[in-house]
């Protein structure tokens, strides 16, 4: 793929799952010319606009530094965009957590230990966030499950989890996010730093989350990753969308070009 893009070339890819193969449903997440003023007075969000179905996997491409962590920001209720909004199921965004739990949304950002772990907590309670009871013998074996789920490795729950390695402090947010009540899953380069077979797993319960319904915002640099998991891919740049197109028809040249800031939007 590499060496076809170097030398120009039009290679037609195979896409992730097509929307012909995995019925989508109705709207889930709509965000509608979100704009968001960045840290040093620029805009980071410039109108965005795009919505997921539920059933479906919404892949959000570019170069890193254009507005993707912000949005993530939004989403986790760290920002208030300054124009523009966010509907979860037709409802108007808010970042309470009520809210947040009765639209099943779950974030997963990128760099979870730093942004959506509690280092010093132990892989339990790390696995018990979300959960509404507060008895510590019935919240681990919960936890417990969950290891044994998404393959945790961890010689004891009790040990913080800034004591697993990338990938199983990976699988562990990952596990909390996927709860069985996910509607709208949100992840942001869920794979970056892992080895071939984390990869795989996070790749894995990610698709599994879509097949059973969820609707996927997955944001990612990793071309690969975008076109092996997504039903429709949308390149960002400058805080827009500026190029879009359902997975079953892209062309990887045309994506690269897109992600460069070359070309026009475009969709079937």
């Amino acid at each position: 793929r590499l060496g076809s893009l170097m030398v120009g070339e039009d290679v037609r890819l195979p896409g992730g799952p097509s929307l012909t193969t995995r019925k989508a449903g109705p709207v889930a997440l709509e965000v509608r010319d979100l704009s968001l003023l960045g840290e040093r007075g620029v805009l980071a969000l410039k109108n965005l606009s795009f919505s997921v179905k539920q059933g479906e996997i919404f892949g959000l491409a570019g170069v890193s530094g254009n507005g993707q962590k912000e949005l993530v920001e939004v989403f986790m209720g760290l920002h208030d965009p300054s124009h523009g909004s966010i509907f979860l199921h037709g409802e108007p965004f808010h970042s309470q957590r009520p809210y947040l739990l009765r639209h099943g949304l779950a974030v997963l950002p990128e760099l979870p230990l730093q942004n959506a772990g509690l280092a010093n907590l132990s892989v339990w309670e790390n696995l018990s966030i979300h959960e509404k009871t507060y008895r510590p013998r019935e919240l681990k074996a919960r936890a417990e499950k969950l290891r044994q789920l998404f393959g945790i490795r961890t010689a004891n729950l009790d040990l913080p989890l800034r004591s697993l390695s990338g990938g199983n402090i990976q699988r562990t947010v990952l596990a909390r996010e996927l709860r069985s009540d996910v509607k709208i899953l949100i992840v942001a380069n869920p794979c970056f730093g892992l080895d071939f077979q984390a990869t795989a797993e996070v790749r894995s319960r990610i698709s599994e989350a879509c097949s059973q319904g969820a609707a996927v915002l997955l944001i990612s640099e990793d071309l690969d990753e975008v076109l092996e998991l997504s039903d429709r891919v949308g390149v960002v740049s400058e805080g827009s969308i500026v190029w879009e197109n359902q997975s079953s028809n892209l062309n990887f040249h045309e994506l690269a070009r897109a992600m460069g800031g070359h070309g026009g939007r475009h969709e079937d």
